[in-house]
């Protein structure tokens, strides 16, 4: 199921991310998609970060893999990745609202990275890639749409220009899209 909702500014998004107190707002970023994020992230005014690809990873896999990150609300690198990186990395990944620890979060993630083939070789997914999860979530069965969402409110989905917020209600997928209305 699809709603369309009026548009709203990139400062009532972010009111609206945080209007429970009770959930974290996470972002999952493809490091494939958004060059130097390690270094960004270093520095970054964030309550924490882990890359949700475990084991042991050389450097090129370090960089490309995808990472959690606990954003806060008023901090810099929330307003850089909502506004310029939304504009100029595309698909960088996907915001999570939940009410789990980071512990949980990244455990969950690490989850959703595995897969196990018939033959038994195991696979890395990118399974925050948003034209992917956009394209697949909605011919998904209900228990797999029960797992992703697993300690999950909402998936948002954050572009330049358009905000999709999914979520679970019944067992049944909901999409509600709004465009972003351009700064005054």
């Amino acid at each position: 199921m699809s709603a369309e909702s009026a548009g709203l500014s990139l400062t009532q998004r972010l009111q609206s991310l945080w209007s429970d107190d009770r959930q974290g707002v996470y972002a999952v970023l493809l490091g494939s998609r958004v060059p130097g994020l390690g270094a960004r992230l270093e520095d970054a005014d964030i309550d924490d970060w882990g890359l949700l690809w475990s084991g042991a990873l050389d450097p090129a896999e370090r960089e490309a893999a995808p990472c959690l990150v606990r954003l806060r609300r008023d901090s810099e690198f929330t307003q850089w990745l909502l506004s310029d990186a939304a504009t100029s990395h595309g698909d960088w990944g996907l915001l999570l609202c939940s009410r789990h620890s980071f512990v949980d979060m990244r455990t969950h993630g690490r989850a959703l990275c595995e897969a196990s083939l018939a033959d038994g070789s195991e696979l890395r997914l990118d399974w925050a890639d948003p034209a992917v999860l956009q394209a697949l979530l909605p011919l998904a069965p209900p228990q797999q749409l029960a797992w992703l969402f697993t300690g999950v409110e909402s998936i948002v989905i954050a572009t330049a220009r358009q905000w999709s917020r999914l979520s679970l209600a019944l067992g049944r997928l909901q999409v509600q899209r709004s465009d972003l209305l351009a700064a005054a």
